[in-house]
């Protein structure tokens, strides 16, 4: 809480995450994401913040767990009352050139922030398209040049315990984050899935819920 800004406030925890390893003012994290999220939960449970969606709705975070710092989960002040502003609906950019997108996005109201290749195409934006946000709220997108239509497949295997080990919790955390950044980009062709996972009842009923509605098999024991 020492460390936030007043323009911090409103912004996605992504945002929020990004800004602990790129601006020198934040501590280091020397436990990673887990660590931030905590102390965002901690905040959360003392009452000095709220978690609130892209439509300013609460959302209650019962642990740490639930803090997800890749969403546009935003932070703001408790009791604090959104200005009536002008909503908009965030354009698809996917496959557009970075100066196609940014003259869309200035034509919606909405503002541009382009990273990757300038010459690419746009195989990521943040908010989602079909998202309704304030007129004025910045896009952030992402650029890449077209990959080869060649196709290679990664097999991964392991059998790991990740109790009192929250380095290695880190690096599945981004191992997973990488399969989810594939599956994103529109670049994944196939997947081939089996996974078991041994956790809390919580969030195994999570997991279920998700792979339910994601038309995956999923068996709870």
């Amino acid at each position: 809480m020492f460390n936030l800004r007043d323009e911090d406030f409103g912004r996605p925890l992504k945002e929020i995450r990004d800004s602990f390893w790129n601006t020198p003012r934040f501590p280091l994290l020397p436990r990673g994401e887990l660590e931030l999220s905590r102390a965002i939960y901690q905040a959360v449970a003392d009452d000095k913040l709220e978690l609130v969606n892209d439509d300013g709705q609460v959302v209650v975070a019962k642990s740490a767990a639930d803090v997800n710092l890749a969403t546009t989960i935003r932070i703001r002040k408790p009791g604090h009352v959104e200005p009536a502003q002008a909503l908009v609906v965030v354009p698809d950019l996917f496959g557009k050139s970075p100066a196609s997108a940014r003259l869309e996005l200035q034509a919606t109201g909405l503002q541009a922030g382009v990273h990757g290749e300038a010459d690419g195409k746009v195989v990521s934006q943040s908010p989602r398209a079909g998202t309704r946000v304030a007129a004025g709220e910045n896009v952030s997108l992402e650029a890449a040049v077209a990959h080869s239509t060649e196709e290679r497949r990664a097999s991964i295997t392991t059998i790991t315990s990740l109790r009192d080990d929250p380095e290695l919790r880190d690096d599945m955390t981004a191992l997973f984050r990488e399969i989810a950044n594939a599956i994103d980009s529109n670049l994944a062709s196939h997947l081939n899935l089996s996974l078991q996972i041994s956790a809390d009842t919580e969030n195994i009923n999570k997991i279920r819920n998700a792979a339910e509605k994601a038309h995956t098999n999923v068996n709870v024991v």
